[in-house]
């Protein structure tokens, strides 16, 4: 199969996915169907995943890649409240796991060697306005972008002082009700928590406040 076909094919694939994730990601919360639907989406989700990286790496363009975190942002009251200083960043948010029972708890993103971050606009229904929005964006969820032109600047602007200056950070997307949020980092992890909100956020002050 010649590039050009291959690029056309996978473009297709990933046209339809996107249509069925957008007819899948407005179901009803609670309704009796829930659990069919959002195991579906994850199913088309997961295909879809895998599509961008495959076009990502025939054109070298850039794509948002679905992140199995295993939980996701919570459409009603996603709740995003970002703690950040020079070297640290936690992301807390309303979340809902993965699995069948769909419940809900705080989710904390944990952002190793942050190096940049954006928070604001746009939020859910804005986000067709977002460049990566038809590359795998979708509303309520985490991504990594593959072929990150914010790298690529991020990179040109340090090596102005710094000639050999290089890292190895990702380009990380969470998209909420209210706002989206990107971070350049090494990494990111999360967890869930069930706790109060109050004592997340006294445990996370103290941690970007250590010595």
């Amino acid at each position: 199969m010649n590039r050009e076909k291959l690029i056309a094919d996978l473009n297709r694939a990933v046209a339809d996915e996107d249509a069925t994730l957008s007819r899948l990601v407005s179901f009803e919360h609670g309704s009796r169907e829930r659990v069919e639907m959002e195991l579906r989406y994850n199913t088309v989700r997961n295909s879809a995943a895998a599509i961008r990286r495959e076009l990502a790496t025939v054109t070298g363009e850039e794509h948002a890649v679905w992140l199995d975190l295993g939980v996701r942002p919570e459409a009603a009251i996603s709740g995003a409240v970002l703690i950040q200083t020079e070297s640290r960043c936690y992301l807390i948010f309303n979340a809902s796991n993965l699995d069948v029972d769909g419940r809900a708890a705080q989710a904390i993103a944990e952002f190793k060697y942050p190096r940049n971050t954006r928070f604001g606009a746009p939020n859910d229904e804005a986000l067709s306005g977002h460049p990566l929005y038809g590359r795998g964006l979708q509303p309520y969820d985490a991504f990594e972008v593959i072929n990150s032109r914010w790298l690529v600047e991020e990179l040109r602007q340090n090596q102005v002082a710094f000639p050999n200056y290089e890292f190895s950070c990702r380009h990380f997307i969470f998209t909420f009700h209210d706002s989206s949020f990107e971070c350049l980092a090494e990494d990111l992890s999360v967890t869930v928590d069930e706790r109060p909100f109050d004592q997340i956020w006294h445990d996370l002050y103290a941690k970007v406040n250590e010595l």
